[in-house]
C-alpha cells in the first residue's frame, strides 16, 4: 500500500475511515486487518469493506494495470 492523499475535502470524508488505518498501523497483512474486524474496529472494518470491492470502482482497471506494469499481482 502506498500513501493516498486526496485531492478534495469530499474525497477526505469519503475515504476518513481507510485513511485512518493508514495512521494506526503499518501493518496491512489481510490477517491483521481481519483481527481488527472482528475486535470491532469500524476504521478496520471500513479498510476490509474496501479491499474486498476494490473491483467494484472505476478505477480499478487503471489500477489494476498499474500493479502488473510495476512486476506485481493482484489477487482478487
Amino acid at each position: 500500500m502506498i500513501k493516498f492523499v486526496p485531492a478534495s475535502g469530499a474525497a477526505s470524508r469519503m475515504f476518513q475511515k481507510q485513511l485512518a488505518v493508514t495512521v494506526d498501523s503499518d501493518n496491512y497483512d489481510f490477517n491483521f486487518i481481519s483481527q481488527k474486524v472482528a475486535q470491532g474496529d469500524e476504521d478496520y472494518k471500513a479498510a476490509l469493506e474496501f479491499f474486498n470491492k476494490i473491483n467494484h470502482f472505476a478505477f480499478f482497471e487503471k489500477l489494476k494495470e498499474t500493479i502488473i506494469d510495476n512486476g506485481k499481482n493482484l489477487k482478487i
